[in-house]
């Protein structure tokens, strides 16, 4: 079962993503959380040391792709899409693999024994406490809507110290959505759609009239339709954002 799920970036990453045919694999260390992976009650300093040992060992073997379910959210555009310049890839995602993000209260107590138990072998996602140890945030990131796919690293394929997941069955490109204050042209957008995912949709985005909210922006589809079937000659890449 494949469920859509969308990501927003700058428009020079997103686009070269669609060039490419890739996405880029974020690591735990890198996020904007401090408490990623450590949403637990660390009184004890023991069970301190245990998780933080979890954490390390965890972004050292695994990375994670960070999608939400929705791309109509003006708050997400401002943090992750450059202030609404940017773009959102939207994507068909196998969804045994994505887990949904719990957003709580408060820190949760965890069994440690289990978790120390995890941390030996191969890592069970399986396992209800690994799994709510990797999905866990804090209530007030609840707009991100978050839903999230863990990458084992393959350091023989590491460009310059960065991870890249190539689309495909499991991740497989079907709309590109380009941002209200987006300054690149919707037309070299659907040039680079067109010779790179041509099965994948393209629609502009704009602020709603009654809501706080983004939607698309219906004065396009039609010119959206007419670029998709003709030519058109970019600018130069190294002018996007």
């Amino acid at each position: 079962m494949q469920i859509r799920l969308y990501n927003l970036a700058s428009s020079k990453y997103a686009l070269e993503n669609v060039e490419r045919n890739r996405v880029k694999i974020s690591r735990i260390d890198d996020l904007n959380d401090p408490f990623e992976l450590l949403p637990a009650n660390l009184g004890d300093p023991g069970e301190r040391k245990l998780l933080r040992q979890f954490k390390t060992s965890f972004d050292r073997a695994y990375g994670i792709h960070c999608f939400s379910r929705s791309w109509n959210n003006p708050v997400l555009w401002s943090h992750y899409g450059d202030k609404h310049a940017g773009v959102c890839l939207g994507f068909d995602v196998d969804a045994r693999c994505a887990f949904p993000v719990s957003y709580v209260d408060s820190l949760k107590q965890f069994d440690f024994a289990a978790i120390d138990a995890a941390q030996k072998g191969r890592l069970d996602f399986a396992r209800e406490e690994v799994r709510q140890l990797i999905s866990t945030k804090f209530r007030y990131w609840n707009y991100e809507d978050e839903m999230r796919v863990f990458v084992e690293l393959d350091h023989s394929t590491a460009q310059d110290g960065l991870y890249f997941s190539d689309f495909g069955p499991q991740l497989q490109l079907r709309e590109v959505i380009v941002g209200a204050r987006c300054d690149i042209p919707v037309r070299e957008v659907c040039d680079i759609v067109k010779r790179f995912a041509p099965e994948t949709t393209v629609r502009k985005a704009r602020l709603a009239f009654n809501s706080f909210s983004i939607t698309e922006d219906l004065r396009f589809p039609k010119r959206i339709e007419r670029y998709m079937q003709s030519t058109y000659t970019p600018r130069d890449p190294s002018a996007r954002k």
